[in-house]
């Protein structure tokens, strides 16, 4: 079951990615953003409606709102704007780079290296 659920979230987090790619040829970078949250945020509404949990006071909604913004306009927004222009498979190593949240050792800086390397010469030789 673990195996399982280790590939389920292999597939989708990293066919987030391409699909970003894919979308990003037809439709405006931060129009896809915005489907992306509009979409979650009705889901979670939902759920919120159906299990009669309370959607929290007008504080924590303001407090999401701009949480939701910001990552919008950067974080996530960032990512489908940046596809726009770079292969999908550099776009998701340089974040798991970036946002590792620790000093990288010698050794994966090494192996970053070699990646990053062996994407740009695949994406070049196209």
């Amino acid at each position: 079951m673990v195996i399982l659920a280790f590939a389920i979230v292999y597939i989708v987090w990293g066919s987030t990615y391409f699909f970003i790619q894919v979308a990003v040829q037809q439709i405006p970078p931060m129009m896809i953003g915005a489907f992306r949250f509009i979409i979650a945020g009705a889901l979670l509404l939902g759920w919120c409606i159906i299990t009669k949990e309370g959607i929290g006071s007008p504080q924590q909604i303001r407090i999401a709102a701009v949480t939701g913004m910001l990552m919008l306009l950067g974080g996530t927004g960032a990512v489908i704007w940046a596809e726009k222009w770079l292969p999908s498979s550099l776009v998701a190593i340089l974040l798991g780079v970036v946002f590792a949240g620790e000093h990288m050792s010698l050794l994966q800086v090494f192996s970053f290296v070699i990646i990053l390397g062996s994407v740009l010469l695949i994406n070049t030789a196209r």
